[in-house]
């Protein structure tokens, strides 16, 4: 597991990806809960998401997103694609991608679209 640092991550509707209390939503605001370390796990881009608070972002077969203890399920592990301008989606292991809907809700969606992409900020953005 290499460590990619800490990351943001900025949606269409310019709010910010974050995870507190065990859940994954959006917010205005770049606090601490908006920081994700990204752990890349094999050549295949591959990355586990880890939460300020040391867990694991995961979706489920169902495509339910929950927060998990560790890494060591291949539902805590997504594919980062990059994308024109900047932007990443974030593919997860059963095919659907995160997505952020026109209520600022945080889902999986398995068609790639805008609402799947988000501007990746570095630690220094």
């Amino acid at each position: 597991t290499r460590n990619m640092g800490a990351k943001a991550f900025k949606a269409w509707d310019d709010r910010y990806l974050v995870a507190e209390e065990g859940h994954l939503y959006t917010h205005a605001i770049k606090d601490n809960t908006a920081w994700f370390h990204i752990e890349e796990h094999d050549s295949k881009s591959r990355v586990s998401i880890k939460t300020h608070q040391g867990h694991y972002v995961a979706v489920d077969s169902l495509g339910q997103i929950y927060i998990r203890n560790n890494h060591d399920s291949d539902e805590a592990k997504f594919q980062l694609e990059h994308h024109a301008d900047g932007k990443v989606a974030l593919k997860s292991h059963h095919g659907g991608y995160l997505h952020v809907n026109e209520v600022g809700k945080v889902g999986v969606h398995h068609q790639l679209n805008d609402h799947c992409l988000f501007k990746e900020l570095g630690e220094i953005a």
